[in-house]
């Protein structure tokens, strides 16, 4: 009879170890989100993930590029522009509502001037983003 425990024991804890892995894996730290791209394409990607977290904070666009903003959070959020950090005053120059697990898109105005520095922010949650800000930065 120990010996058929043993045996029903076995493939639940085999589950709950792959189970354990595959959530140790998708809570990996990618690194520096600035040359974040889409998969098989060039776009550079702005992340919204679960709970509220910017992923992608601070990166690089061209001026007229096109970002994709991929959001991965229950609530919708936006990507408004600012005039400083954590200004939360819409400056006008981009606005930008994803819908919750949806897809937005940004493009760059294209007389954007390199070196400019495009700040950022969810006028949805404002401080509650973590980190409440981002920037694009002009190359």
């Amino acid at each position: 009879m120990l010996r058929s425990c043993h045996h029903f024991l076995k493939k639940p804890l085999v589950f709950l170890g792959a189970f354990c892995f595959l959530l140790f894996v998708s809570f990996i730290d990618c690194g520096d989100e600035s040359s974040v791209t889409d998969s098989g394409s060039d776009t550079k990607v702005i992340i919204i993930t679960s709970g509220g977290t910017l992923a992608t904070s601070n990166l690089t666009a061209g001026a007229g590029e096109t970002l994709s903003i991929l959001n991965h959070d229950y609530s919708p959020h936006t990507i408004t522009s600012q005039t400083t950090t954590d200004a939360f005053d819409d400056s006008g120059t981009f606005d930008v509502e994803v819908p919750s697990d949806g897809v937005g898109i940004l493009t760059i105005p294209a007389d954007a001037v390199v070196g400019t520095i495009y700040y950022f922010y969810c006028r949805y949650f404002e401080e509650a983003l973590s980190p409440p800000t981002g920037t694009i930065t002009i190359e």
